[in-house]
């Protein structure tokens, strides 16, 4: 079974998570490697207590210069991994962002698309039932409603990031902006603690639909059956791209390999040390 686990923050952070971690390499190795560090520091304590009153009776120097010799040879073939090591690891923290940026360019050349596609498919020479102000508030609905979809998907993306979460993105302020009305936030609210909380961004692609299949019905603007499909593909493309982003954040990233960096360096800086000491 998974087990899912919060990435610790503050001080002491990789260390919690090693031990935290039930299926970490360090769970699996700490017993072996305080033994053989144990069994080292005794051995090299032992012997130099043995002759620390004759140093000429020293008996191990030959010893202890092999066992530098073998810690510089080590720590000479640790760089090359580590630089290996540690590029896959870039890369694929950069692969990752740039994933995410990527997501957040097509959502919003979606939207401009759409957006564009609502300015060309509501010209007022097609339209015998509105006015021109009414066809600028029906132009405007639905612009919002496609931007109000991608802030709430941005929320839910952010939130609880920062302290307090994304105070930038609430209701409160999505309501200022002009993108969220009072109906919609009562709506949002009575449904937050329920699962509608989890794909909120889709109501407004919903509500998007519906105005769409309302002005069909109408007649205006030379709708027909043919333009609700044409919208529904662009409001699917969007609600699949906005879908990409926010589960993203889910996608699990695997310790095994961030541990696994961690642990090379840190032994390596202990083999420096110990070359250094020997």
């Amino acid at each position: 079974m998974t087990i899912q686990y919060v990435d610790p923050f503050g001080n002491f952070r990789f260390l919690r998570l090693m031990f935290l971690w039930r299926g970490g390499i360090f769970q699996v190795m700490w017993l072996e490697l305080l033994v053989a560090l144990s069994l080292v520091t005794a051995t090299i304590g032992i012997a130099y207590a043995a002759t620390q009153d004759k140093p000429e009776d020293w008996i191990f120097p030959a010893h202890i210069r092999s066992l530098s010799g073998v810690l510089a040879f080590v720590a000479t073939r640790f760089q090359a991994a580590i630089g290996l090591m540690l590029g896959f690891y870039t890369a694929t923290c950069f692969g990752r962002f740039t994933k995410v940026q990527q997501m957040k360019g097509n959502i919003q050349r979606i939207i401009n698309k759409t957006s564009l596609r609502i300015l060309y498919k509501t010209k007022e020479g097609s339209n015998d039932v509105f006015t021109s102000d009414e066809i600028r508030n029906i132009r405007t609905e639905l612009v919002r409603l496609i931007n109000l979809s991608h802030a709430l998907a941005i929320r839910q993306v952010y939130e609880g990031t920062s302290k307090g979460g994304d105070q930038s993105l609430t209701y409160d302020s999505l309501l200022a902006s002009g993108l969220l009305t009072e109906k919609e936030r009562a709506w949002f609210i009575d449904n937050e603690r329920s699962d509608l909380r989890v794909i909120e961004y889709v109501a407004p692609l919903a509500w998007f639909q519906d105005n769409i299949n309302s002005l069909v019905k109408k007649e205006a603007f030379q709708f027909n059956p043919f333009t609700v499909e044409e919208f529904g593909s662009t409001i699917l493309a969007l609600q699949e791209a906005l879908d990409d982003l926010v589960f993203s954040v889910a996608e699990p990233v695997p310790l095994i390999y961030t541990q696994l960096v961690q642990i090379v360096v840190r032994l390596y800086l202990v083999l420096l040390l110990l070359d250094s000491i020997l």
